[in-house]
């Protein structure tokens, strides 16, 4: 049997509206369920917590800020900004570019279409940052909206 590989954490990556977050440095899905207590008496001294109720989940990235107005093959601060103020629910799909290479390749990355995740998000929070002695940056947080799907394996 063949040894499974890792995953580098530079292939994961979050596609908004078909298109990559520019410069992304982190990514995170958090996946969450609440699970109500049906313990009863019957239960002796353990929880029954076997009913889900409700199912979320929230998305994060962090990238670097590039004040570019030609990246038209990626998510931007100003671009998110946009989805932001519109408040409406934008598309995402996550997981390993289908172009995944060592360099960025000509005409951007290409958002997966196997062996991956989509739904919706309505992104909640957007921070833009200014360290010195560090390049700018900015953060992105999102609350899914209704059911997240897998793509299909590949």
């Amino acid at each position: 049997m063949a040894k499974a590989k890792a995953v580098k954490g530079k292939d994961l990556m979050l596609f908004v509206d078909g298109k990559a977050i520019a410069l992304a440095k982190t990514f995170t899905l958090n996946l969450s369920q609440e699970v109500l207590d049906a313990t009863s008496k019957d239960d002796g001294e353990w929880e029954a917590n076997d009913i889900v109720d409700v199912k979320s989940y929230d998305i994060s990235s962090d990238a670097v800020y590039s004040a570019d107005e030609a990246v038209a093959t990626a998510e931007t601060y100003d671009t998110l900004f946009d989805k932001y103020v519109a408040g409406e629910p934008v598309p995402f799909t996550c997981g390993i570019a289908k172009n995944a290479a060592a360099e960025y390749p000509e005409g951007g990355w290409t958002a997966p279409t196997t062996k991956g995740y989509q739904g919706k998000m309505m992104i909640n929070s957007l921070s833009l940052n200014g360290n010195k002695g560090e390049a700018a940056s900015f953060s992105v947080g999102a609350r899914g909206v209704g059911p997240m799907t897998k793509l299909a394996a590949g």
